[in-house]
């Protein structure tokens, strides 16, 4: 099981009053979390991949892309970590890329 996959366990559970069972038979079908709240071992059509899932949930959740940014539900959310889409150390390394400053490329012909 999945980190991804851990997360969404323990967000349905709290939802669900810390039980199993409800999770089990949650009659929320429309909430994206839905397709992937027992982490069953069965491949999943793309769409519904836990990292997707999540990222689906929290634009909802949120209202968007910029307030999904902005969220502060850090302390109290299980999903708050991948609410991107990605995994917390790919989001870092994408980040660190993007802030590093870029180094200018002179193609032949422009060395003069």
């Amino acid at each position: 099981m999945s980190k991804g996959e851990k997360a969404i366990r323990r967000f349905c559970r709290t939802c669900q009053g810390e039980s199993s069972a409800a999770v089990q038979s949650c009659p929320d079908t429309h909430c994206a979390l839905h397709p992937v709240r027992l982490c069953t071992l069965a491949p999943l059509p793309p769409e519904s991949r836990p990292l997707r899932a999540i990222r689906c949930y929290c634009m909802v959740c949120a209202g968007g892309r910029d307030a999904v940014r902005q969220c502060t539900a850090k302390e109290s959310c299980d999903l708050w970590s991948y609410r991107f889409g990605v995994l917390p150390a790919t989001f870092k390394k994408v980040v660190s890329r993007l802030r590093k400053k870029r180094e200018t490329i002179l193609l032949p012909g422009m060395l003069q």
